[in-house]
């Protein structure tokens, strides 16, 4: 007896592509979910230095003193530019200078005074940094980060679980066609 048949297939493919589809989204919306909510702690730093400087603190008060090293740390870092796009003070470091993203973050920044991106300054070294412009009488931009290792991680977890998920499910949804089949013939 054949397993499968036109009429089998014929059931099967669109509910396949549909599922696929569906596990697809699912992918899709979490990964999206997960990147974006990446951003809040640096949202809320940010924020609080930008008012915080707005407002007649100084950079020194800002900027922790304690130096991270961005290709270890997974903590939240704090850099402050002037308006040329120079760093004037950091609690980062990375192969022991001060990183500058690309003149095009401090443009979009220019512009719409938040920029919130992910930045890859060297391979495999992803972070979610958000970037503010405030105006002071030393007016510059305000850059605060985090590595996206954890978030990329929990990423590659869940495509896995949900491949194995959607192959169970094909496999699962054919078997039980082909047994409707032939309970119903």
């Amino acid at each position: 007896m054949k397993v499968i048949t036109r009429k089998t297939l014929a059931v099967w493919l669109p509910l396949a592509f549909i599922v696929t589809i569906l596990f697809g989204v699912v992918y899709a919306v979490n990964k999206q979910m997960s990147r974006q909510g990446a951003n809040d702690p640096q949202i809320r730093v940010a924020e609080d230095a930008v008012h915080n400087l707005e407002n007649g603190s100084t950079i020194e008060r800002i900027v922790p003193k304690e130096k991270i090293d961005l290709e270890k740390s997974l903590a939240t870092f704090i850099i402050v530019y002037n308006n040329a796009h120079e760093p004037v003070a950091s609690s980062a470091l990375l192969h022991n200078t001060i990183p500058t993203p690309p003149k095009g973050v401090f443009e979009y920044t220019d512009n719409y005074t938040i920029n919130r991106v992910t930045w890859e300054p060297y391979k495999d070294l992803r972070y979610a940094i958000v970037v503010y412009k405030y105006v002071a009488p030393q007016s510059g931009y305000v850059l605060v980060g985090r590595s996206l290792r954890e978030v990329e991680h929990r990423d590659s977890l869940l495509a896995m679980m949900l491949a194995g998920a959607l192959g169970f499910t094909l496999v699962a949804s054919y078997a039980l066609i082909v047994i409707l089949n032939r309970i119903w013939k």
